[in-house]
């Protein structure tokens, strides 16, 4: 089974529905009106299924436009063109729709468009509801509108808003853990602690995987709080082992390396048996820990036995490159070679894939080499702390002493985790 080790955003950050888009449009008992259609749709008959779906809607009171059903079928499908063109002919007649701005909002906020959804959105609430519709219609549709609302407010920064709308749809029959998570967001980021803390409480009895603690730290660091974030990291682990406290250990680990504390985040991973299902996740942070101390000898040690049980896991066999072109072992060099060009052709595209190749072209010798490497990665802007490292190393080697300096100076002043520490206490390229 495939693992992953990096520890990123999860349902507890955001919380927003797994369903596909519009599953909310129509109401649950609504559904089984629409199946003639959907048969004539899965058999690719569309004539036939605008026919049924006219038909349909015609005689009910909680469904949307037909155009609409037909559109959010196109999209969940995957075609994507038909459905903006579908929208797009009925946009030219209906644009007054409350339910067709619904979905143009939905589009427009899912490509992260949120002016362009709130002006949907806006115009929507200003529609008068269709004469066929039920009066609960009209209010569930009104209630998805103010869920679509709060979220785009939430993903604006509007946090003043995003509370009070989040507060208003808490009170709906769509009060769920996402509502008492952007309430706790729009309250962290208006300065209250406490109310936000009581908020992602509350979503954590809605759902199991929110973890009050972990969320806090996370929004901490975001702000740039790192003794907050730490704080929160180190409550999360209090009381008795779970697999809420190993995944906060886990994030803690991860967020240890970022601030390049690695001794602290050996000390915490060494301190920990991890549960059957989290130990390869362990072992490879610790490992990461190792290599950020220079500790080549037992970083290899733990990458080794996780590179066996997974070989084709990139995370593992980049960071078993990495440690391996260090050796004295020309043998271990040689796979470090072999490991580097085998993900940079089976992964041409991912940047760290490049970085760690052009650098161990680099070690093997052809500089020059390296140099076109490395220019494929500067082309797409940014750079972590360790490409740059690698590009003044190159740089230095290819008699560009100014070039080299550039990017030893951006290494040694840019944020985040940095492995290649000890590299600065080189000579100047200078």
């Amino acid at each position: 089974m495939a693992f992953c080790f990096l520890v990123g955003t999860c349902t507890a950050d955001l919380i927003l529905p797994d369903k596909p888009l519009g599953s909310a449009l129509h109401l649950e008992d609504a559904g089984d009106q629409l199946a003639p259609a959907r048969a004539a749709f899965d058999r690719g008959d569309i004539p036939a299924c605008r026919e049924r779906l006219g038909t349909i809607t015609a005689g009910s009171a909680v469904l949307p436009h037909p155009d609409i059903q037909l559109a959010l079928w196109y999209f969940n499908a995957g075609r994507e063109s038909d459905g903006a063109r579908t929208m797009e002919k009925l946009a030219e007649t209906e644009s007054n729709r409350a339910d067709v701005r619904y979905l143009f909002a939905e589009l427009a906020r899912g490509e992260g468009r949120y002016f362009d959804a709130w002006t949907h959105l806006v115009a929507a609430e200003q529609a008068e509801a269709r004469g066929r519709w039920s009066p609960q219609y009209v209010e569930h549709l009104a209630t998805l509108l103010l869920e679509t609302r709060a979220r785009t407010a939430d993903a604006r920064s509007d946090w003043v808003r995003s509370g009070a709308l989040f507060g208003h749809l808490n009170k709906t029959k769509r009060a769920s853990a996402e509502c008492d998570m952007g309430l706790g967001r729009a309250a962290f980021h208006l300065g209250r602690l406490a109310e936000a803390e009581a908020h992602f409480r509350a979503a954590a009895q809605r759902r199991e995987d929110v973890i009050p603690e972990l969320v806090l730290a996370r929004l901490a660091s975001t702000q740039g709080d790192l003794p907050g974030a730490e704080k929160w990291f180190r409550q999360g682990l209090e009381g008795p082992p779970s697999e809420g406290s190993e995944n906060v250990r886990l994030e803690y680990l991860r967020w240890l390396l970022r601030q390049n504390r690695a001794v602290d985040a050996q000390r915490v991973a060494e301190a920990h048996t991890p549960t059957e299902g989290q130990v390869r996740s362990f072992q490879y942070m610790l490992a990461l820990a190792h290599r950020m101390q220079g500790d080549f000898i037992a970083a290899e040690s733990v990458l080794m036995p996780l590179h066996r049980k997974e070989e084709a896991n990139f995370q593992v066999s980049n960071q078993l490159a990495l440690v391996l072109v260090e050796s004295l072992d020309k043998k271990k060099r040689e796979r470090a070679f072999a490991l580097a060009s085998r993900n940079a052709k089976a992964l041409p595209d991912a940047r760290e894939a490049l970085s760690t190749y052009g650098w161990i072209v680099h070690r093997a010798g052809d500089s020059a080499q390296a140099e076109q490497v490395f220019n494929r990665i500067l082309q797409g802007g940014e750079v972590s702390r360790d490409t740059a490292y690698y590009v003044s190393r190159v740089k230095v080697a290819l008699g560009k002493p100014r070039e080299a300096a550039a990017y030893l100076e951006a290494a040694k002043t840019s944020s985040g985790e940095f492995f290649n520490l000890p590299g600065l206490d080189e000579p100047s390229p200078e």
